[in-house]
């Protein structure tokens, strides 16, 4: 699946995304490019927001020219496991992973052409 951005939570200048990996179990987003997405700082091709607490089988992604190639804000006692991806020409971060508590491991993702 390819998109632009199609989906905001937090109003046009905050945490625009391409997908937004939310509430649920047995979620599956494997082969998904996001480009173009940009909007405030925290905009990002995938992001996996506060007060969302699902789990996702995420693998064999592409994010090319966001803000953030993936944005993470949650607080969760899943496992998160984020395989298989290419991150480019981001803006800010390839990966912006943030909140307090939570377990994501991050495997064979090639980040290139980022600042942080």
């Amino acid at each position: 699946m390819f998109i632009f951005p199609k989906y905001n939570i937090h109003g046009p200048e905050v945490r625009l995304a391409g997908f937004v990996l939310g509430q649920g179990n047995g979620n599956r987003a494997i082969g998904c490019t996001a480009r173009g997405v940009y909007g405030g700082k925290d905009s990002s091709g995938f992001h996996w927001p506060e007060g969302t607490d699902g789990l996702w089988e995420f693998s064999d992604f592409e994010s090319y020219d966001n803000n953030h190639g993936i944005f993470v804000w949650q607080n969760t006692n899943f496992d998160h496991v984020v395989e298989r991806g290419v991150i480019r020409d981001c803006k800010r971060a390839g990966i912006a992973h943030g909140a307090y508590a939570n377990h994501y491991l991050y495997r064979d993702v090639d980040i290139s052409n980022v600042p942080i």
